[in-house]
């Protein structure tokens, strides 16, 4: 008989013996709650998860006579868990975050001048051809960018012309 069979009928044995459930073993064993269904359907516990399955059968048995399951004990969401242990982890470790601050000049792209305009594609660039509408920055061939304080004041102007 292999280690895993012995593993696997071990495990069968103290299930039916103690009325515990699969998902409760491995929920306490690994807290993984399909652990016990997965290795039935086939899944190969390495040989630290079964020391670990067999010390939570044996630690089980010793606390409940053998009889019955200890009561389930209330757990904290895994969630909470991770946040709690990153939290007190980055508490020590982490430096305080320098304030960021925004770049002075921000270059739009024409959808981000079309929404902030109303103006559509072709006329931005007419205009910005004819003069009437600020000039775009070539950053090369294909690629035109707006300054965004130009389009802020060009749009100030043509509101307060009318």
């Amino acid at each position: 008989m292999t280690f895993e069979q012995e593993f696997n009928s071990r495990v069968d044995a103290f299930l039916s013996q103690s009325g515990v459930s699969p998902t409760a073993l491995g929920l306490r064993a690994a807290g993984d709650p399909n652990l016990i269904h997965e290795i039935r359907a086939g899944r190969s516990p390495s040989l630290r998860m079964a020391d670990r399955v067999l010390a939570c059968i044996a630690a089980w048995e010793r606390g409940a006579g053998g009889a019955r399951a200890p009561p389930a004990r209330s757990r904290v969401p895994e969630s909470a868990r991770r946040a709690r242990r990153t939290r007190e982890d980055r508490a020590m470790t982490r430096k305080p975050r320098k304030k960021r601050t925004r770049p002075t000049t921000r270059l739009l792209r024409v959808s981000e001048v079309q929404a902030l305009t109303g103006l559509a594609r072709s006329t931005i660039y007419a205009w910005s051809a004819q003069g009437r509408f600020p000039s775009p920055i070539r950053l090369s061939p294909r690629a035109a960018r707006w300054v965004e304080a130009d389009v802020k004041q060009w749009l100030r102007e043509w509101v307060a012309r009318g």
